[in-house]
């Protein structure tokens, strides 16, 4: 799946949600997007769900005031969440896994986490 485009980004709180939803835990981030799609509409957000980084995405990014990444992490604990990037521990990238109970459960916490950072003032690098 290549990145959704909803409107030009000039301006606005661009989200990239990344990962892979065919290889467990690394759906979370289309999963957190998802849940907030129909919060983020009209809230001057433009959300990409993309399966991987592209280049393509630096035209959007360089454009927007805040970019928020929403992606599976191999280096944190399972299911917890970090801020500085809106990233959720993984602990399995299997083909064909579900989502960990961990990580599924952590969904929650994550997308206040995005939504936290798309509404806050001057960035600061906490643990939600």
């Amino acid at each position: 799946m290549g990145p959704e485009h909803a409107e030009p980004a000039a301006g606005r709180v661009l989200v990239v949600a990344c990962g892979n939803t065919l290889r467990g835990d690394d759906a979370v981030g289309s999963e957190i997007a998802e849940l907030l799609a129909a919060e983020l509409e009209g809230a001057g957000v433009l959300l990409i769900v993309t399966d991987q980084l592209l280049p393509e995405l630096a035209e959007d990014a360089s454009r927007s005031r805040r970019v928020v990444f929403v992606d599976a992490a191999a280096d944190r604990p399972a299911g917890s969440v970090g801020v500085e990037a809106v990233t959720v521990g993984a602990e399995s990238f299997e083909p064909g896994a579900a989502l960990s109970p961990a990580v599924r459960s952590a969904i929650p916490s994550a997308a206040r986490a995005v939504l936290a950072a798309v509404r806050a003032g001057p960035w600061r690098s906490a643990d939600a």
